[in-house]
C-alpha cells in the first residue's frame, strides 16, 4: 500500500474519532449542550431558624439529590422537600442557640456540593402575625381570622380611611412568651402607613413585646383607593428572622346616615339636618332639590358630614324637593331623604249652646198673692245676656228692678207686691236670650 493511501486512511479515522467523541460529550452542532455546573444558592447568607421554611437553590448537576448532614437531628431528609424546580425547601429542628450544620448534597452524577447553615432559635411561629381592624369597623371590613395570606370568604381586614392593628406573638422555643424584645414592622406592600411612627414617610415602626410576648401597632389605611391586597413585615430585630401577612384594604359600600329626616313642625319652617356619608371612593357630591341647601355640597373623605338646610315657608315630601343625592367620584349614587310635613292642628271643640230655657215656680195656675214673698224667675241656656219685662194688670201694684237684664249664663230675676193684689190680678214675665228667644210666665193671685 502507497504512502499516500495510508495518510488519507489514518485521516479518516481520526475525522470519525473526533465525532464520536464530540458525541458523547455533548458536542456537536446537532447534540444538545452542555449543563452549567452544579452550585448551590443559599439564602439570607445561610441563616436558618428553626420551624421556619429556609430555602436552598440548585443550578446545573442533575436530580435526584442525595443529603448528608452533620447534625441530623436539625436537619435530616425528613425536612428537606424537593419543589422540582431547583429549589430545596428545609424546615430545621428545634435548637435552643445558634447550632452550625453543614448539609452535603451530592446529585445523580456524583458530583457533591456543600450548604454551610447556621440555625438560629426562632421567635416567629406560622399564626403569629395577624391584622385587624379597630373595634367598632363596618362588619364588611372586619378580619376573617386567618394568619396565612389573605383573609378567606371575601373578608377584608381594613376599610379605606379607617384605622388597624398589626399584632404578632413571639415565643421561644420552650412555648415561652418572649418578652422585651425589638419588633419592626414594615411596609412591603398596599396604601397603609404607620400614624404613630416618626420615621420619614412612616413605613416602618419598631416596637417592643410585652410580658405575653405581644407587639402590636396602628396602621392606617388611605383614603381615595380601591380595593385591593397589602402586605405587612414583621421582624424580630436581633436575630433578623422576619415573616410577612397579606391582608385586604377594602373599600365600604357607599352610605349615608341617617338615611331618612323628618319633620312634623305647625308651620312650614326653615329646618336643618346632618347627613353623614361613608364608604364609597371620595369626594362626594351632594345634590339637593330647589327648596334645600347643602353645606358642603362637597364633603372630601369619608365620615364626613353635610349641613342640609330648607328654605323658610316650604314644606317639603320625599317623592320630589326632599330628595337629596349622594354621588361618590366613581359615580356612584345612593339617596337620602329630607321631609317636612305640616302639623294638622285642630281646633279646639266648642260645645254646643244649650238650648234657652226659663222657669218660675209660680207660673203654674193661680197664687195666693201677698206683700212679703218675692217672685222669681231663672233663665238657663241660650246666649247671655238675658232681658226681662214685667208687666201687671195694676201696675201700681207691682214693683219692678231699675235694672232688667242679667249677663251670667244662668240669670235670676225676681219681683215684688207693693200693695195687696186683688183676686184675679195678674203679672206676666217676657224672658229673652241675646238671640231674642223668648219666654213668658203670668201669675194669677187667687
Amino acid at each position: 500500500m502507497s504512502f499516500s493511501r495510508l495518510t488519507s486512511l489514518f485521516g479518516l479515522w481520526l475525522v470519525i474519532a473526533a465525532t464520536a467523541l464530540l458525541t458523547a460529550c455533548g458536542g456537536g452542532s446537532s447534540g444538545s449542550p452542555s449543563r452549567p455546573p452544579f452550585q448551590l444558592t443559599l439564602i439570607h447568607a445561610g441563616v436558618a431558624f428553626s420551624g421556619d421554611t429556609y430555602e436552598i437553590r440548585i443550578t446545573g448537576g442533575r436530580a435526584p439529590y442525595t443529603f448528608q448532614s452533620s447534625n441530623p437531628l436539625i436537619i435530616s431528609d425528613s425536612n428537606i422537600n424537593s419543589q422540582g424546580d431547583g429549589r430545596l425547601n428545609i424546615i430545621p429542628g428545634t435548637v435552643s442557640s445558634e447550632v452550625p450544620v453543614s448539609l452535603i448534597i451530592t446529585d445523580r452524577n456524583g458530583t457533591p456540593g456543600t450548604a454551610m447553615i447556621t440555625v438560629r432559635p426562632s421567635y416567629l411561629y406560622p399564626g403569629t402575625i395577624w391584622v385587624t381592624p379597630l373595634p367598632g369597623a363596618p362588619e364588611e371590613c372586619s378580619s376573617a381570622g386567618t394568619s396565612v395570606g389573605v383573609e378567606t370568604e371575601g373578608y377584608a381586614s381594613i376599610c379605606v380611611g379607617a384605622e388597624g392593628i398589626v399584632q404578632v406573638v413571639l415565643k421561644t422555643a420552650d412555648g415561652f412568651s418572649a418578652a422585651g424584645r425589638l419588633i419592626r414592622f414594615d411596609w412591603e406592600q398596599g396604601s397603609y402607613y404607620f400614624p404613630e411612627s416618626q420615621e420619614p414617610g412612616q413605613r416602618s415602626i419598631t416596637v417592643t413585646t410585652d410580658g405575653s410576648g405581644k407587639a402590636s401597632a396602628t396602621i392606617r389605611a388611605q383614603s381615595n383607593v380601591k380595593t385591593h391586597v397589602a402586605r405587612i413585615r414583621a421582624t424580630e430585630v436581633s436575630s433578623g428572622q422576619n415573616a410577612s401577612h397579606s391582608f385586604m384594604i377594602a373599600t365600604q359600600s357607599l352610605s349615608v346616615f341617617p338615611t331618612d329626616v323628618n319633620y312634623t313642625v305647625p308651620y312650614c319652617s326653615s329646618q336643618n339636618a346632618i347627613f353623614s356619608i361613608y364608604g364609597g371612593i371620595p369626594p362626594y357630591q351632594i345634590v339637593t332639590g330647589s327648596h334645600l341647601s347643602a353645606n358642603p355640597d362637597i364633603v372630601p373623605e369619608s365620615g364626613g358630614s353635610t349641613v342640609v338646610t330648607s328654605a323658610d315657608g316650604w314644606c317639603l315630601t320625599s317623592t320630589g324637593e326632599g330628595n337629596i343625592q349622594i354621588r361618590d367620584a366613581t359615580g356612584n349614587t345612593i339617596h337620602a331623604t329630607f321631609t317636612i310635613e305640616r302639623q294638622e292642628v285642630q281646633e279646639p271643640e266648642v260645645p254646643a249652646t244649650p238650648e234657652f230655657t226659663a222657669a218660675a215656680p209660680w207660673a203654674s195656675g193661680t197664687v195666693a198673692c201677698n206683700l212679703t214673698d218675692s217672685y222669681s224667675f231663672v233663665a238657663t241656656g241660650g246666649t247671655a245676656p238675658y232681658r226681662f219685662s214685667i208687666t201687671s194688670s195694676d201696675p201700681a201694684a207691682v214693683t219692678v228692678p231699675a235694672i232688667n237684664t242679667f249677663a251670667s249664663f244662668s240669670g235670676t230675676g225676681s219681683f215684688r207686691f207693693t200693695v195687696m193684689p186683688l183676686s184675679g190680678e195678674s203679672v206676666t214675665v217676657r224672658v229673652f236670650d241675646s238671640l231674642l228667644a223668648e219666654k213668658t210666665f203670668t201669675l194669677t193671685c187667687q
